[in-house]
């Protein structure tokens, strides 16, 4: 998600293992963009800023397909990623 032009991404349920867990805990990630992999960097923003990622969601997927990503669980696991230059 973006959201005045940092990115942002949350987990709907928020744990300490898969995809989420592992990036919580090394601080850094790979994404997929346009087919590449790219490497981030990973800060925890939790409830941050909330209001204005929740409408980015609700403005991109619409209020019924977001309804899961702007619950208070999903927004306390809202992480921050930003591009590493290698």
């Amino acid at each position: 998600m973006v959201s005045a032009g940092a990115v942002f991404v949350r987990t709907w349920w928020r744990r300490d293992t898969g995809w989420y867990g592992r990036a919580v805990a090394s601080r850094r990630a790979f994404v997929r963009v346009s087919g590449d992999s790219v490497e981030v960097s990973v800060e925890v923003v939790g409830t941050d800023d909330i209001d204005t990622i929740d409408a980015a969601y609700g403005a991109k997927y619409g209020i019924t397909a977001a309804a899961s990503m702007v619950t208070a669980e999903a927004a306390a696991s809202t992480l921050r990623l930003e591009r590493l230059l290698t």
